[in-house]
């Protein structure tokens, strides 16, 4: 847990300097996420420790997104079948869990 947060906080300042201009909602100075940084590496530093049989299964179940992103996000000339199989496999999750709402025409 403390490792996803950790690096949401680091992509916060790394946008923060990549991105100067872009409006942000909420403001706080730089100080704040540079201690949260420095208090999450000593928690994640004592926990894999004290607790390495947890960590090394977070790590693991962390390290299965790699393999998603790339199929998902990074491969950008997918054939034509994974695009279909993946479409429907979509549309069938959605169905099951009713996360589409339904089209309203006025």
């Amino acid at each position: 847990m403390f490792l996803g947060i950790l690096m949401t906080t680091v992509g916060l300042i790394v946008l923060r300097f990549k991105y100067p201009t872009r409006e942000r909602p909420i403001k706080v100075p730089i100080i704040i996420p540079i201690i949260f940084i420095t208090i999450l590496v000593m928690l994640i530093g004592t926990s894999a420790v004290t607790d390495f049989e947890n960590i090394k299964t977070s790590l693991l179940l962390l390290g299965t997104a790699v393999p998603a992103y790339i199929f998902g996000v990074a491969w950008e000339k997918k054939p034509k079948s994974f695009n279909t199989q993946y479409n429907s496999f979509a549309m069938t999750l959605q169905k099951i869990f009713h996360v589409v709402h339904e089209e309203h025409t006025d």
